[in-house]
Protein backbone atom coordinates (compact mmCIF):
# COMPACT_ATOMS: atom_id res chain seq x y z
CA UNK A 1 0.00 0.00 0.00
CA UNK A 2 1.46 3.31 -1.05
CA UNK A 3 -1.27 5.93 -0.75
CA UNK A 4 -4.22 6.40 1.62
CA UNK A 5 -6.87 9.03 0.87
CA UNK A 6 -8.48 10.58 3.94
CA UNK A 7 -11.48 12.80 3.11
CA UNK A 8 -12.40 14.99 6.09
CA UNK A 9 -15.16 17.34 7.16
CA UNK A 10 -13.41 17.98 10.53
CA UNK A 11 -16.06 16.04 12.46
CA UNK A 12 -15.44 13.60 15.32
CA UNK A 13 -15.97 10.77 12.84
CA UNK A 14 -13.32 12.22 10.54
CA UNK A 15 -10.95 12.50 13.51
CA UNK A 16 -11.48 8.82 14.29
CA UNK A 17 -10.91 7.93 10.62
CA UNK A 18 -7.66 9.90 10.86
CA UNK A 19 -6.48 7.72 13.75
CA UNK A 20 -7.14 4.58 11.73
CA UNK A 21 -5.41 6.02 8.65
CA UNK A 22 -2.33 6.75 10.78
CA UNK A 23 -2.40 3.24 12.26
CA UNK A 24 -2.46 1.68 8.79
CA UNK A 25 0.16 4.07 7.40
CA UNK A 26 2.49 3.19 10.27
CA UNK A 27 2.25 -0.50 9.43
CA UNK A 28 2.30 -0.13 5.64
CA UNK A 29 4.78 2.78 5.37
CA UNK A 30 2.12 4.60 3.33
CA UNK A 31 1.48 8.24 2.45
CA UNK A 32 -1.71 9.94 3.65
CA UNK A 33 -3.47 12.51 1.46
CA UNK A 34 -5.92 14.58 3.50
CA UNK A 35 -8.69 16.00 1.33
CA UNK A 36 -11.50 18.48 1.85
CA UNK A 37 -14.02 19.58 -0.77
CA UNK A 38 -16.59 22.29 -0.17
CA UNK A 39 -19.16 24.52 -1.83
CA UNK A 40 -20.64 27.90 -0.93
CA UNK A 41 -24.20 28.85 -1.87
CA UNK A 42 -26.73 31.42 -0.85
CA UNK A 43 -30.26 30.71 0.34
CA UNK A 44 -31.53 30.36 -3.22
CA UNK A 45 -28.60 28.05 -4.04
CA UNK A 46 -26.86 30.70 -6.16
CA UNK A 47 -23.54 32.34 -5.15
CA UNK A 48 -23.86 35.97 -4.06
CA UNK A 49 -21.67 37.80 -6.63
CA UNK A 50 -20.76 40.82 -4.48
CA UNK A 51 -19.46 38.99 -1.42
CA UNK A 52 -18.82 35.52 -2.81
CA UNK A 53 -15.17 36.09 -3.69
CA UNK A 54 -14.32 37.48 -0.24
CA UNK A 55 -16.22 34.75 1.57
CA UNK A 56 -14.53 32.12 -0.56
CA UNK A 57 -11.08 33.51 0.23
CA UNK A 58 -11.79 33.67 3.96
CA UNK A 59 -13.21 30.15 3.92
CA UNK A 60 -10.17 28.81 2.09
CA UNK A 61 -7.77 30.39 4.59
CA UNK A 62 -9.66 28.91 7.51
CA UNK A 63 -9.83 25.46 5.92
CA UNK A 64 -6.14 25.55 5.01
CA UNK A 65 -5.24 26.25 8.64
CA UNK A 66 -7.36 23.28 9.72
CA UNK A 67 -5.75 21.00 7.15
CA UNK A 68 -2.27 22.27 8.05
CA UNK A 69 -2.97 21.27 11.63
CA UNK A 70 -4.09 17.77 10.60
CA UNK A 71 -1.01 17.22 8.45
CA UNK A 72 1.20 18.47 11.27
CA UNK A 73 -0.41 15.94 13.58
CA UNK A 74 0.12 13.12 11.06
CA UNK A 75 3.76 14.13 10.63
CA UNK A 76 4.33 13.69 14.36
CA UNK A 77 4.00 9.92 13.86
CA UNK A 78 6.59 7.55 12.48
CA UNK A 79 6.15 4.32 10.57
CA UNK A 80 7.24 1.00 12.02
CA UNK A 81 10.40 1.36 9.93
CA UNK A 82 11.22 4.65 11.67
CA UNK A 83 10.24 7.08 8.90
CA UNK A 84 8.04 10.14 9.40
CA UNK A 85 4.66 9.52 7.80
CA UNK A 86 4.53 11.36 4.48
CA UNK A 87 1.44 13.55 4.15
CA UNK A 88 -0.09 16.40 2.19
CA UNK A 89 -3.47 18.09 2.00
CA UNK A 90 -5.66 18.99 -0.94
CA UNK A 91 -8.49 21.50 -0.75
CA UNK A 92 -10.88 22.00 -3.63
CA UNK A 93 -14.10 23.87 -4.35
CA UNK A 94 -16.10 20.87 -5.55
CA UNK A 95 -18.81 18.36 -4.68
CA UNK A 96 -17.20 15.98 -2.13
CA UNK A 97 -17.93 12.65 -3.82
CA UNK A 98 -16.83 13.98 -7.20
CA UNK A 99 -13.59 15.32 -5.77
CA UNK A 100 -12.86 12.06 -3.90
CA UNK A 101 -13.32 10.03 -7.09
CA UNK A 102 -11.04 12.35 -9.06
CA UNK A 103 -8.34 12.34 -6.38
CA UNK A 104 -8.48 8.56 -6.03
CA UNK A 105 -7.79 8.20 -9.75
CA UNK A 106 -5.26 11.01 -10.08
CA UNK A 107 -3.12 9.86 -7.15
CA UNK A 108 -3.59 6.10 -7.70
CA UNK A 109 -5.02 5.71 -4.22
CA UNK A 110 -4.93 2.21 -2.70
CA UNK A 111 -7.40 2.81 0.14
CA UNK A 112 -9.99 5.44 1.09
CA UNK A 113 -10.59 5.87 4.83
CA UNK A 114 -13.82 7.71 5.68
CA UNK A 115 -15.68 8.51 8.89
CA UNK A 116 -19.43 8.36 9.37
CA UNK A 117 -21.09 10.44 12.05
CA UNK A 118 -23.83 8.15 13.26
CA UNK A 119 -23.84 4.34 13.37
CA UNK A 120 -27.61 4.48 13.92
CA UNK A 121 -28.42 6.61 10.94
CA UNK A 122 -25.60 7.06 8.42
CA UNK A 123 -27.25 10.37 7.63
CA UNK A 124 -26.06 13.73 6.43
CA UNK A 125 -23.32 14.69 4.00
CA UNK A 126 -20.74 12.16 5.14
CA UNK A 127 -23.20 9.26 5.06
CA UNK A 128 -24.55 10.09 1.61
CA UNK A 129 -21.01 10.58 0.30
CA UNK A 130 -20.00 7.11 1.54
CA UNK A 131 -23.00 5.48 -0.12
CA UNK A 132 -22.22 7.29 -3.36
CA UNK A 133 -18.56 6.29 -3.24
CA UNK A 134 -19.36 2.63 -2.59
CA UNK A 135 -21.52 2.55 -5.70
CA UNK A 136 -19.26 4.61 -7.95
CA UNK A 137 -15.64 3.77 -7.26
CA UNK A 138 -13.53 0.63 -7.40
CA UNK A 139 -11.14 1.75 -4.67
CA UNK A 140 -11.48 -0.12 -1.34
CA UNK A 141 -13.28 2.01 1.26
CA UNK A 142 -12.73 1.63 4.99
CA UNK A 143 -15.70 3.08 6.91
CA UNK A 144 -15.12 4.20 10.50
CA UNK A 145 -17.71 5.32 13.08
CA UNK A 146 -16.96 8.06 15.55
CA UNK A 147 -17.39 5.70 18.52
CA UNK A 148 -15.15 2.95 17.14
CA UNK A 149 -12.17 2.17 19.42
CA UNK A 150 -8.84 2.35 17.59
CA UNK A 151 -7.47 -1.21 17.55
CA UNK A 152 -5.07 -3.17 15.42
CA UNK A 153 -6.74 -5.50 12.93
CA UNK A 154 -5.75 -8.69 14.72
CA UNK A 155 -8.93 -10.50 13.71
CA UNK A 156 -10.60 -9.96 10.34
CA UNK A 157 -13.96 -11.47 9.38
CA UNK A 158 -14.51 -11.75 5.63
CA UNK A 159 -18.22 -12.27 4.83
CA UNK A 160 -18.86 -14.71 1.99
CA UNK A 161 -22.38 -14.86 0.62
CA UNK A 162 -22.28 -18.46 -0.55
CA UNK A 163 -19.94 -21.33 0.18
CA UNK A 164 -19.70 -21.75 -3.60
CA UNK A 165 -18.67 -18.11 -4.03
CA UNK A 166 -15.25 -17.62 -5.59
CA UNK A 167 -12.79 -18.02 -2.74
CA UNK A 168 -10.29 -16.05 -4.81
CA UNK A 169 -11.78 -12.90 -3.25
CA UNK A 170 -9.79 -13.68 -0.11
CA UNK A 171 -6.64 -12.72 -2.00
CA UNK A 172 -7.88 -9.13 -1.88
CA UNK A 173 -7.15 -8.81 1.83
CA UNK A 174 -4.12 -11.06 2.29
CA UNK A 175 -1.72 -8.13 2.00
CA UNK A 176 -3.63 -6.10 4.56
CA UNK A 177 -3.82 -9.08 6.92
CA UNK A 178 -0.11 -9.74 6.50
CA UNK A 179 1.05 -6.40 7.88
CA UNK A 180 -1.14 -6.84 10.97
CA UNK A 181 -0.47 -10.60 11.20
CA UNK A 182 -4.24 -10.96 11.33
CA UNK A 183 -6.32 -14.09 11.69
CA UNK A 184 -8.88 -14.22 8.86
CA UNK A 185 -12.26 -15.87 9.33
CA UNK A 186 -14.33 -16.62 6.23
CA UNK A 187 -17.79 -16.02 7.68
CA UNK A 188 -20.89 -17.47 6.03
CA UNK A 189 -24.46 -16.86 7.20
CA UNK A 190 -26.74 -19.85 6.64
CA UNK A 191 -30.53 -19.62 6.87
CA UNK A 192 -32.30 -21.56 9.61
CA UNK A 193 -35.01 -22.68 7.21
CA UNK A 194 -32.52 -24.42 4.98
CA UNK A 195 -30.19 -25.61 7.70
CA UNK A 196 -32.45 -26.71 10.54
CA UNK A 197 -32.82 -30.24 9.28
CA UNK A 198 -29.65 -30.54 7.26
CA UNK A 199 -27.14 -28.65 9.38
CA UNK A 200 -24.77 -30.79 11.40
CA UNK A 201 -21.36 -30.12 12.84
CA UNK A 202 -19.75 -32.70 10.63
CA UNK A 203 -21.36 -31.01 7.61
CA UNK A 204 -19.78 -27.70 8.57
CA UNK A 205 -16.49 -29.46 9.19
CA UNK A 206 -16.64 -31.01 5.73
CA UNK A 207 -17.50 -27.66 4.11
CA UNK A 208 -14.73 -25.92 6.00
CA UNK A 209 -12.24 -28.55 4.85
CA UNK A 210 -13.25 -28.12 1.20
CA UNK A 211 -13.10 -24.32 1.38
CA UNK A 212 -9.79 -24.15 3.23
CA UNK A 213 -8.24 -26.61 0.78
CA UNK A 214 -9.37 -24.27 -2.01
CA UNK A 215 -7.83 -21.33 -0.19
CA UNK A 216 -4.51 -23.15 0.12
CA UNK A 217 -4.37 -23.37 -3.67
CA UNK A 218 -4.36 -19.60 -4.07
CA UNK A 219 -2.40 -18.36 -1.03
CA UNK A 220 0.21 -19.58 1.40
CA UNK A 221 -1.23 -17.38 4.17
CA UNK A 222 -1.99 -19.90 6.89
CA UNK A 223 -4.01 -17.88 9.42
CA UNK A 224 -7.36 -18.51 7.71
CA UNK A 225 -10.35 -20.39 9.07
CA UNK A 226 -13.99 -20.88 8.10
CA UNK A 227 -17.18 -20.70 10.12
CA UNK A 228 -20.95 -20.69 9.61
CA UNK A 229 -23.53 -18.84 11.67
CA UNK A 230 -27.27 -19.58 11.50
CA UNK A 231 -29.72 -16.74 10.96
CA UNK A 232 -32.56 -15.85 8.61
CA UNK A 233 -31.37 -12.22 8.68
CA UNK A 234 -27.94 -11.69 7.17
CA UNK A 235 -27.03 -8.71 9.35
CA UNK A 236 -27.94 -10.59 12.54
CA UNK A 237 -25.87 -13.58 11.46
CA UNK A 238 -22.90 -11.36 10.70
CA UNK A 239 -23.21 -9.62 14.06
CA UNK A 240 -23.37 -12.96 15.87
CA UNK A 241 -20.24 -14.19 14.09
CA UNK A 242 -18.34 -10.96 14.74
CA UNK A 243 -19.16 -11.05 18.44
CA UNK A 244 -18.12 -14.71 18.73
CA UNK A 245 -14.82 -13.97 17.00
CA UNK A 246 -14.23 -10.69 18.84
CA UNK A 247 -13.42 -9.35 15.39
CA UNK A 248 -11.62 -6.05 14.72
CA UNK A 249 -12.67 -5.60 11.08
CA UNK A 250 -15.51 -6.77 8.83
CA UNK A 251 -14.88 -7.09 5.09
CA UNK A 252 -17.82 -7.00 2.68
CA UNK A 253 -17.92 -7.41 -1.09
CA UNK A 254 -20.05 -5.00 -3.11
CA UNK A 255 -21.16 -7.03 -6.11
CA UNK A 256 -22.15 -5.49 -9.42
CA UNK A 257 -24.85 -7.91 -10.57
CA UNK A 258 -28.35 -7.69 -11.96
CA UNK A 259 -30.61 -5.04 -10.45
CA UNK A 260 -32.27 -7.41 -7.95
CA UNK A 261 -28.97 -8.75 -6.60
CA UNK A 262 -27.54 -5.24 -6.55
CA UNK A 263 -30.52 -4.03 -4.52
CA UNK A 264 -29.97 -6.82 -2.00
CA UNK A 265 -26.28 -6.08 -1.60
CA UNK A 266 -26.92 -2.34 -1.25
CA UNK A 267 -29.45 -2.96 1.49
CA UNK A 268 -27.19 -5.35 3.42
CA UNK A 269 -24.19 -3.03 3.26
CA UNK A 270 -26.30 0.00 4.16
CA UNK A 271 -27.84 -1.84 7.12
CA UNK A 272 -24.43 -3.01 8.35
CA UNK A 273 -23.00 0.51 8.16
CA UNK A 274 -25.99 1.85 10.09
CA UNK A 275 -26.02 -0.72 12.86
CA UNK A 276 -22.39 -1.82 13.33
CA UNK A 277 -19.75 0.32 15.03
CA UNK A 278 -17.02 -2.08 13.88
CA UNK A 279 -14.75 -0.82 11.07
CA UNK A 280 -16.09 -2.06 7.73
CA UNK A 281 -13.93 -2.48 4.62
CA UNK A 282 -15.87 -2.46 1.34
CA UNK A 283 -14.31 -4.16 -1.68
CA UNK A 284 -15.81 -4.22 -5.16
CA UNK A 285 -16.03 -7.73 -6.60
CA UNK A 286 -12.71 -8.63 -8.26
CA UNK A 287 -11.86 -5.01 -8.95
CA UNK A 288 -10.60 -4.01 -5.52
CA UNK A 289 -7.43 -5.12 -3.86
CA UNK A 290 -5.75 -3.60 -0.85
CA UNK A 291 -2.21 -3.62 -2.20
CA UNK A 292 0.65 -3.51 0.24
CA UNK A 293 4.04 -3.86 -1.36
Amino acid sequence: MKTILLPTNFSKASQKALEFAIMIAQKADAKIIVAHAYTLTSINAEPIPVVFENVLEETQEYLKSQLDSICGYISSFKTDSGKTINTQYIIQYNIPEQEIKELATRHQVDLIVMGTNNPEGLQGLVGSTIQNMIENTNVPILVIHEDTPVKLFNKIDFAIEKVSEKISYVKNIINLASIFKSEITLLHVEQYARSFQEYEKNTESSTASIILNSVKKITSYDQIKYKTTLSDIVEEGLHKGLMEDNSDLLVLIYNERNWLDALFHKSVIKSVLKKFSLPVLILHSNKSQVNIS
